[in-house]
């Protein structure tokens, strides 16, 4: 009873009335409620695809930054002397492993 004379008072102090235009054949662009696990698919979806691009980007800035390192050290290669005496060593090594 309350609410019906809320109501007619606010009809009586509130005169606009807005006319709504029907609207047929919109649908959500979502679609949730018509489909809702395709929606949670495509959110997934749409979450993989974010998550592969920030990685190729990811990648992509470290290959640029590592491009622009120059320092290459050059080695020498030890001479033939130094060489052997290490194969040695690595021989006995292994030797006093197997026993």
């Amino acid at each position: 009873v309350l609410k019906q004379e809320r109501q007619g008072e606010e009809d009586r102090l509130y005169t606009f009335k807005p006319k709504v235009n029907a609207s047929t054949g919109v649908q959500s662009r979502l679609k949730v409620a018509s489909d809702p696990d395709n929606y949670v698919q495509r959110l997934e979806h749409e979450a993989r695809l974010q998550q592969r691009q920030q990685t190729m980007h990811v990648q992509e800035e470290f290959e640029k930054e590592m491009s622009e390192c120059t320092f290459r050290p050059k080695t020498n290669e030890a001479p033939a002397y130094v060489r052997s005496i290490s194969a040695a060593q690595k021989r006995s090594k292994e030797a006093s492993l197997e026993q």
